[in-house]
């Protein structure tokens, strides 16, 4: 009697419709996410870069501090200085990208504008796009909405 090698067993097993183990784990790495509760405040921005360098340095991503930093205190602002309210930031890393996302408590969605050379603000959004390699807006069920960017966590 012949013993099937490992090949030929997953060659039948997939054959037969069953799952292949491929020798790597099938199951996805659950995301990493962390969230944070900030005040409306001028030290929010700040705030939410150091949350993020503790976490990026939790997850052994410290190259994505800087971009990202820069991203979120935009984000930050812009929900201190139009939102008003408290704002929640959260941070997922899984599938190979870092999302943030900011929620406040403001139903207005946030456009991006067209500005003239050397116009002073309202630039953020802009900035964002430029970092990030995605944004977006989604409103809320409480009335409020999360603005978010995502950005490559691997190494470039």
């Amino acid at each position: 009697m012949r013993v099937p090698t490992p090949h030929l067993y997953a060659a039948y097993r997939a054959a037969a419709g069953a799952p292949v183990d491929t020798g790597e784990s099938e199951v996805p790495e659950p995301p990493l996410t962390r969230s944070v509760h900030l005040a409306a405040e001028v030290t929010a921005p700040r705030s939410a870069r150091d949350f993020l360098a503790a976490a990026c340095s939790a997850w052994h991503t410290e190259w994505l501090s800087a971009t990202a930093g820069l991203a979120l205190s935009e984000l930050v602002s812009n929900a201190v200085l139009h939102a008003g309210t408290d704002l929640d930031v959260e941070l997922r890393l899984g599938d190979g990208w870092l999302r943030l996302s900011v929620h406040d408590g403001s139903p207005v969605l946030p456009l991006p504008r067209q500005h003239e050379p050397g116009a002073f603000g309202g630039h953020g959004l802009d900035f964002v796009s430029r970092l990030a390699d995605s944004w977006g807006v989604a409103p809320g069920p409480d009335g409020g909405k999360t603005v978010w960017c995502a950005l490559r966590a691997d190494k470039r």
